[in-house]
């Protein structure tokens, strides 16, 4: 059963995430909320409309990865402290947009430089 902790931390890094990718990002959904007998909270969200990501913070720790038939496939280097959200999105969007064709992102406004 989730508690309010976890809840509110869920929130923010759904925000946190919501302003980075900003409409690339979307359809953000607590799949998993515990705190028993480690606190863990899975978020998982569409990016660039292209792949099922998943967020796991685990422990103060989180790590992103990609589903794909059911499988979850790391896309950064394991689990990470908290306080380096900002730069394991970053990893994450670097290493997500490799995966994606130029042309799909050419045509939607997602092209960064």
């Amino acid at each position: 059963m989730p508690n309010d902790t976890n809840v509110k931390i869920a929130e923010k890094l759904i925000k946190d995430l919501s302003v980075f990718f900003e409409d690339a990002g979307d359809d953000f959904v607590i799949i998993e909320s515990t705190d028993y007998p480690m606190m863990m909270v899975q978020i998982e969200f569409t990016v660039y409309n292209y792949f099922l990501a998943r967020l796991t913070l685990q422990s103060k720790s989180i790590s992103f990865s990609i589903m794909n038939c059911g499988q979850c496939l790391k896309v950064t280097q394991g689990m990470v402290p908290l306080e380096n959200l900002a730069n394991e999105v970053a990893e994450f969007d670097e290493n997500i947009r490799l995966r994606i064709p130029d042309k799909y992102l050419s045509a939607k406004p997602w092209i960064r430089n």
